[in-house]
């Protein structure tokens, strides 16, 4: 459930819920049109407080790395802690890595990090081989996963860019057929998705020869400048500095998608 501007009426909204008999409760600290915003942790804390343990409650919101996950918890109180945008960025995010690869459209990372990034990209392909999707998913979570290498290295994000999914790779080419039409379609889907990923696993290879070879361990050039950009006088109109931003900044699929890319129709 996400909270309301009232208190009462989110309690009520809680307690509601726990009379329906469900069996865990997960709380953001956010309303409806608050979506950019911090989430409000004393509201969570208040909902498991009000709700006395009769059912677990699961806090979700501000969370950009482990330590934050454990000062949530803090001063929630809550049973357990969740997070969703912040695991697309790392999905190693609950192992608490010494190097965590934070929000890209905030904070820019060490080298450390963007090879760790990487090698948490070769593993994730590994997994699509074992239960595969479709490759555009695939694409989407690689540009979300590596925004600070694409971000250093432009020609490897304008690889991935142009990189085609026109063909629909999913574990429905392992369903059964009957017809020799279908056996085709089926074959072809799963030749391209092998390439696919051979093809992606190359580009993983040769994106983290190049971050080793490379001696840029701070924020990439563009980002540096962008920055020393801020600090000299800009007359420019908030709108023109946003198109300026936007034309350099790689391309992020997730960053105005409720649904992470994902069509459920």
């Amino acid at each position: 459930m996400r909270v309301f501007d009232d208190d009462g009426l989110t309690l009520k909204y809680a307690e509601m819920l726990r009379d329906t008999g469900i069996a865990v409760l997960c709380v953001h600290g956010r309303t409806r049109h608050n979506k950019r915003e911090l989430a409000d942790v004393a509201q969570i804390r208040r909902v498991r407080e009000h709700l006395c343990g009769s059912i677990p409650v699961i806090g979700n919101g501000n969370v950009l790395v482990f330590e934050d996950v454990l000062r949530n918890l803090s001063v929630t109180g809550c049973e357990g802690y969740m997070c969703a945008e912040p695991l697309l960025w790392d999905p190693r995010l609950f192992s608490a890595p010494p190097h965590p690869m934070r929000n890209g459209r905030y904070v820019t990372e060490c080298r450390e990090a963007r090879l760790g990034a990487i090698r948490t990209a070769q593993e994730y392909l590994q997994l699509v081989q074992r239960y595969p999707v479709d490759v555009s998913f695939v694409k989407a979570h690689l540009f979300k996963m590596l925004f600070p290498c694409y971000e250093t290295y432009p020609a490897l994000h304008g690889w991935l860019t142009t990189f085609t999914c026109n063909s629909r790779s999913s574990c429905k080419s392992r369903e059964k057929t009957e017809s020799p039409r279908r056996q085709a379609t089926a074959k072809a889907s799963s030749d391209f998705f092998t390439t696919a990923m051979a093809a992606l696993g190359e580009h993983l290879r040769h994106m983290y020869a190049t971050e080793v070879s490379c001696n840029i361990d701070g924020p990439p050039p563009k980002r540096a400048k962008e920055r020393h950009q801020n600090t000299t006088d800009d007359t420019s109109t908030p709108r023109e500095r946003e198109r300026r931003k936007a034309a350099v900044m790689p391309s992020d699929p997730f960053a105005e998608d409720e649904v992470l890319g994902i069509a459920f129709d």
